[in-house]
């Protein structure tokens, strides 16, 4: 289970009604879009392990209910196994 994932926030506007509002519009949009993003090193606590763990995966554990060996912290699945980083 991964607690603290968030949603994609992002909702679009109204479209415009005329060419002179298209490029507005749009950067409006972009900038919706991109906060509305989670970032790919916003690593949520993790407290199971993944079930189907692939190479150069990365996870928060919480190193309660999932410890894969060195307690809390950020993990990366390797060749080897999970590694804390």
């Amino acid at each position: 289970m991964i607690r603290g994932r968030r949603k994609l926030d992002y909702v679009p506007g109204p479209t415009p009604n005329s060419l002179d509002q298209v490029l507005p519009y749009l950067r409006r949009e972009f900038q919706a879009i991109a906060l509305a993003v989670v970032s790919p090193w916003d690593l949520p606590l993790t407290t199971e392990a993944p079930d189907k763990a692939q190479l150069g995966m990365m996870r928060y554990a919480d190193g309660t209910g999932w410890d894969p060996g060195g307690g809390e912290g950020v993990y990366v699945y390797m060749s080897t196994g999970w590694v804390k980083l």
